[in-house]
């Protein structure tokens, strides 16, 4: 069996993104991230309803928000 001949022309690297497609890619991941922080928003609200008929306490804990900013 012979090998296919290998090639000695320069590799020509691809080209870079260009402004519109790495905005784009923000963009989508700023809709992601907004649509998540909706979806927390609303499970912070029923926590605090929990909270409101279940536990004494606060349903905002800073030390656990800065644990999981970490």
């Amino acid at each position: 069996m012979s090998q296919a001949p290998v090639s000695k022309a320069p590799l020509i690297p691809p080209a870079p993104p260009s402004l519109a497609d790495l905005r784009q890619e923000i963009d989508t991941i700023d809709e992601q991230v907004h649509s998540l922080l909706m979806k927390r928003g609303d499970i912070i609200d029923r926590l605090i309803a929990v909270k409101q008929t279940q536990e004494v306490g606060s349903a905002f804990r800073p030390a656990r928000e800065a644990d999981m900013m970490r």
